[in-house]
């Protein structure tokens, strides 16, 4: 079943599932990110791990992405340290588990 994004006074936007997420007790928070090339971004975690996340796909889901799809606009992102995890400017956000997923996913790996 799909899970919806949906802004005020808008129609819900389906987004496609993240991947496995960490295991309960391994959540980890962001610390820091840096867009390091279109809608890539790398993240490094509170245990020290750093890994990349390809975000294209996010923009183009719209609704409160949609702002997402001007690099500058994207490029704005920053951490938000009472979330754990990255924002924009208009609210966006990601699921840290998700974002910690697909940036380790040798981590996934040897959790499964």
């Amino acid at each position: 079943m799909p899970s919806f994004v949906q802004k005020r006074d808008e129609a819900p936007v389906p987004i496609a599932p993240l991947a496995q997420h960490a295991p309960v007790g391994d959540v980890r928070d962001v610390v820091s990110v840096k867009v390091v090339d279109g809608y890539r971004v790398r993240l490094t975690f509170d245990d020290g791990s750093i890994g990349e996340v390809d975000l294209g796909d996010l923009v183009e889901r719209g609704g409160v992405f949609e702002p997402l799809r001007d690099p500058a606009y994207f490029a704005q992102v920053k951490v938000d340290g009472e979330l754990g995890t990255i924002v924009w400017p208009n609210g966006a956000d990601l699921d840290p588990c998700g974002l910690y997923a697909d940036a380790l996913p040798a981590h996934r790996a040897e959790a499964s």
